[in-house]
């Protein structure tokens, strides 16, 4: 796990997206991701089960729309969706 913080920082954007890939990346390690410079890393930090509904909220105002989309897909924010229209 901790060579995942190294390659998080790394300059190549595909290193950084596959730590974003990753199933073991820790969420905070997610959390820096999500404000990387490349869209494709935050489309797919959009999409990975472990990002905090926090980060998703932030995504999903993304002006890119695969962001958007993997954001609003995100199982995380489906089940945050279908608790609010239950109760």
């Amino acid at each position: 796990v901790e060579i995942l913080a190294i390659l998080a920082s790394d300059t190549d954007v595909n290193v950084r997206s596959n730590v974003a890939r990753h199933s073991q990346t820790p969420v905070e390690i997610l959390v820096i991701l999500a404000s990387d410079t490349d869209v494709n890393v935050r489309s797919i930090v959009a999409i990975h089960p472990k990002t905090p509904v926090e980060i998703l909220e932030k995504l999903a105002s993304e002006t890119d729309v695969n962001v958007r989309s993997n954001a609003a897909f995100n199982s995380k924010t489906l089940e945050e969706i279908f608790e609010e229209e239950l109760w």
